[in-house]
């Protein structure tokens, strides 16, 4: 998908512009993107944007209606799925769309008989998935350059972990560092760790990577910094139980078998974290894996029953947990 967006960009930057665009699809990140292009193109042009309460009449205007001043015209028309009677918008603009207009077409979905209108560009704008880090990984290469920064390897995986597929994410985050550190930086993961915004989810991850070694102290200290923070001790169980079934899911499919991308593509975990969750699954086992599935499940379980503190008992969970890795 990245190769198309970069082929759209380029065809959008030609000296005659489209009469019309359209960019449909689920990525959000794509359209706006393209869409931001065409406003530049179309600077000099009066614009105007219409969402899914468009009227047949708003478009008759636009096409039909000569301008007094004779200015050129550029329209957004967004949510264009939800239109109503699009179908005979789009005979409109089969019909006719003046030299001095652009039409700017957005939609969750394909707009059929859209290729039919004369001088039109087309683009789905398709999500890169979760697992496919190597498109991620060019993607946020090409964010980066031409900025006047880098970004090393480790960085690049590091801001995939955290933001996963969401590349509105990936580019806000890598934005906090342009706004900080001068031209000429080399990202590294320790200047991301400083700015990028931590899920909770992400943390526990690194609970259960100490639990697996053994660090019963930093477990402690982590947990500790769960509870200054405000986390809610019933939602970090929940998700150290997920933690723990993904190990536990890892294991049995590396048993039977499975490559490292069928699993990667089934958990929705990046291909190159993969491999050091099945060492830490193999390193547990399945049998201690499913005594912390119980434990877990009694922790939740008296948390909603009675007032005894959630993070005394994750505390005595994780002193437990490291000690049986000695």
């Amino acid at each position: 998908m990245l190769k198309e967006f970069v082929g759209a960009r380029k065809e959008i930057k030609k000296k005659h512009p489209k009469k019309l665009y359209c960019f449909w699809g689920e990525e959000d990140f794509f359209k706006t993107s393209l869409v931001n292009e065409v406003k530049k193109v179309a600077k000099d042009y009066n614009f105007s944007h219409f969402s899914s309460d468009l009227k047949i009449s708003q478009i008759q205007e636009i096409i039909y209606e000569e301008d007094f001043f004779n200015q050129k015209r550029l329209a957004i028309l967004s949510d264009f799925d939800k239109v109503d009677k699009k179908d005979k918008i789009i005979r409109i603009f089969r019909e006719k769309i003046p030299e001095d207009v652009i039409i700017c077409i957005i939609s969750d979905k394909e707009i059929k008989k859209i290729d039919d209108v004369e001088n039109a560009f087309v683009l789905q704008c398709k999500k890169i998935k979760p697992y496919d880090t190597n498109s991620l990984s060019r993607f946020i290469s090409s964010v980066v350059k031409g900025t006047g920064y880098e970004i090393d390897q480790k960085a690049i995986e590091f801001l995939i972990y955290i933001c996963g597929n969401n590349l509105s994410f990936i580019v806000n985050e890598l934005k906090k560092v342009f706004s900080v550190e001068p031209k000429g930086f080399k990202i590294t993961v320790t200047d991301l760790k400083k700015l990028v915004y931590i899920k909770p989810q992400d943390n526990i991850f690194q609970l259960t990577d100490l639990i697996v070694e053994g660090s019963e102290v930093k477990c402690l200290n982590l947990i500790e910094d769960f509870e200054i923070t405000g986390q809610s001790p019933i939602g970090i169980v929940h998700y150290l139980y997920g933690s723990f079934k993904t190990l536990c899911i890892i294991l049995d499919m590396s048993k039977n078998n499975f490559e490292l991308k069928e699993i990667s593509s089934y958990t929705k975990v990046p291909f190159f974290v993969l491999k050091n969750l099945q060492k830490d699954a193999k390193k547990l086992g399945l049998k201690k894996l499913l005594s912390f599935f119980k434990e877990l499940c009694e922790i939740d379980l008296k948390q909603k029953s009675s007032d005894v503190n959630g993070f005394t008992l994750l505390k005595r969970f994780v002193i437990r947990a490291c000690r049986s890795q000695k």
